[in-house]
């Protein structure tokens, strides 16, 4: 169940409005990182990698600069988060 303030684990996927008025955080090299969860309400986010050609290189979490790989992509982060939300929250 989610509302508001996130599901059980107080994860909290973002709305598109908000994930166009975020702002995008350079990654490594020429990757970009756009937000797009968070979670314990705004202690940690969760960005998806893309690199220049448009590609989803995964998932990290964390606090910039100090993110984790949680994902190899996006597919695999939704899968692992309906299968047991446990794996990806990591903090």
């Amino acid at each position: 169940m989610m509302d508001d303030h996130g599901d059980e684990e107080v994860l909290s996927f973002w709305s598109l409005l908000r994930i166009e008025r975020s702002t995008a955080a350079p990654g490594s090299g020429l990757e970009l990182l756009i937000p797009f969860a968070d979670f314990l309400i705004e202690s940690h986010y969760y960005f998806l990698v893309i690199d220049p050609s448009g590609n989803d290189k995964g998932i990290v979490a964390g606090i910039l600069p100090d993110l984790s790989k949680v994902a190899s992509n996006f597919s695999e982060f939704l899968d692992r988060y309906l299968e047991n939300r446990n794996q990806i929250i990591m903090f």
